[in-house]
């Protein structure tokens, strides 16, 4: 079979298309969010107009989430859908806009991400030696060069939206609402030893490194930590760690 044959028109897939870049997979929401998350965001991107059409722009859609609900996945709930369109609005994901029947959203960003040429081609050029196609290619290019001759304005690319820049307050806040108990831990301990970490890596290694105590800390109640806090507070001030609550709670 020849490499770069033509799709007969009869094997071509009906419904078009869309895309997620890879910088997901290093995104707030991929990393720490719920995984029904992941699935709501994924089917709003796949419905959204592909082009500007019945009143709304590209990037733009209506949806009643309490119908379409059982479309979306059997595992879904309608709290899963609030709990994700209020997190992305405050993150500049979307917009959303209620009607009387459902939300008109729109996909911030949209039209920038779904355009191919604001992706990096990592298609050799024949006129390059292999050397310099090597150098200039990154692994993490979403799209080649054949995507591109077989996606074009019936089938346009959706990408999601990249993560805002780093915040510490909001890394905190996000680990507070979170539903897993052990991260609330984090947050409060990161909050009360009012600590501050410049990147997302650095925050995301102290977060590592107090999993294990936050874990076990899971086992006694709000009021017993705020015990502990407090006992720690003001036995070693500026200096207690998760693991001081667990010997104060222990001992």
């Amino acid at each position: 079979m020849p490499k770069n044959r033509y799709i007969d028109e009869k094997e071509k897939i009906n419904g078009g298309a869309f895309q997620i870049a890879r910088k997901i997979f290093e995104s707030d929401l991929w990393l720490w969010k719920p995984a029904s998350w992941k699935i709501v965001w994924i089917y709003i991107l796949g419905k959204v107009n592909h082009e500007s059409k019945k009143g709304f722009e590209r990037g733009e859609g209506y949806f009643n989430f309490s119908e379409e609900i059982r479309r979306i996945g059997n595992d879904i709930t309608y709290n899963n859908i609030r709990e994700f369109l209020r997190w992305s609005r405050m993150n500049k994901m979307i917009n959303t806009k209620r009607t009387t029947r459902g939300i008109r959203l729109q996909v911030l960003n949209y039209n920038k991400y779904q355009t191919l040429n604001n992706y990096k081609n990592t298609t050799q050029n024949t006129t390059q030696n292999t050397s310099q196609t090597q150098a200039k290619h990154k692994p993490n290019t979403p799209i080649n060069k054949n995507d591109k001759n077989d996606n074009n304005e019936k089938n346009p690319i959706v990408s999601a939206s990249p993560p805002p820049e780093f915040s510490f307050k909001k890394y905190i806040n996000d680990l507070l609402i979170n539903k897993r108990r052990d991260f609330q831990i984090i947050g409060t301990f990161f909050q009360n030893r009012k600590l501050n970490y410049e990147t997302k890596a650095q925050a995301d290694i102290a977060l590592r490194r107090h999993l294990k105590a936050a874990n076990q800390l899971k086992e006694f109640s709000k009021k017993q930590i705020k015990w502990a806090v407090g006992e720690a507070e003001d036995q070693y001030p500026r200096m207690w760690t998760l693991e001081t609550l667990i010997k104060l709670l222990c001992k």
